[in-house]
């Protein structure tokens, strides 16, 4: 945040292995909940990282507001997700593919 707040440009995107590394427990547990009736799982990881980085700032724009927890920008980028997620006229549109990850 420092480093944006100086105007200074750096690199602050988490490499995608140490993202999933330090979220395979939690992982594990989605999977498992996948496969149960009536539980839908997001991945919210779906749209902030690609293959390689999760971004945590997109447009010279923080997405967290800590280590952990998205701040309002973040949130925004997830708002698609959650509203296709909870209307029920049509639950799976503007979901993106599902992809399973270990």
């Amino acid at each position: 945040m420092k480093t944006l707040m100086r105007g200074e440009e750096r690199d602050l995107s988490v490499p995608f292995d140490e993202f999933r590394a330090q979220q395979a427990a939690t992982f594990h547990i989605l999977a498992k909940l996948e496969k149960l009736d009536g539980v839908r799982v997001l991945y919210p990881h779906l749209l902030l990282c690609d293959t390689k980085r999760c971004l945590t700032v997109k447009d010279g724009v923080p997405l967290y507001r800590d280590d952990n927890h998205l701040n309002l920008r973040g949130a925004e980028l997830l708002s698609g997700l959650l509203d296709s997620a909870l209307s029920v006229s049509s639950p799976q549109q503007g979901l993106p593919e599902h992809q399973a990850y270990p």
